[in-house]
This record gives C-alpha cells, structure tokens and sequence, in this order.
C-alpha cells in the first residue's frame, strides 16, 4: 500500500481533482499530472515506487 500511496500523493499535488480508475490488475491516475511537469526528485520516487507513465491511457499507472 505505501508504494501506491507513495504515488497517488504525489499525483494529487499536480492533480487534486484527477481521476482514479483501476482495470484487472492496474491502477490508473493522475493522468492531468504530465509528467513534464514533475520534479526529477518526484519521477524517481515514483520510478522507486513501481508508478510508470503510460502511453496508451496517458495517465501513471502501478501494478497491483
């Protein structure tokens, strides 16, 4: 739960009112937190914590 958490609290601050979704074993969000828009030190703690930018729903996304 932390690396899930890790990741949705650091989308929130770039995307309060972002959605959140989850398909089979993913969960999707922050999809209006581009990722250009992160810090270096954010990306690597979302890289740390198994978050990964996805192109084919432009949102994060981590494995659950």
């Amino acid at each position: 739960m932390a690396d899930v958490m890790t990741g949705l609290k650091i989308l929130y601050r770039h995307d309060p009112d972002g959605d959140v979704c989850a398909e089979h074993d993913v969960i999707y969000a922050g999809a209006d937190a581009d990722k250009d828009d992160l810090t270096e030190d954010e990306t690597e703690q979302l890289d740390e914590a198994g978050w990964f930018w996805d192109d084919d729903n432009a949102s994060w996304a981590v494995f659950v």
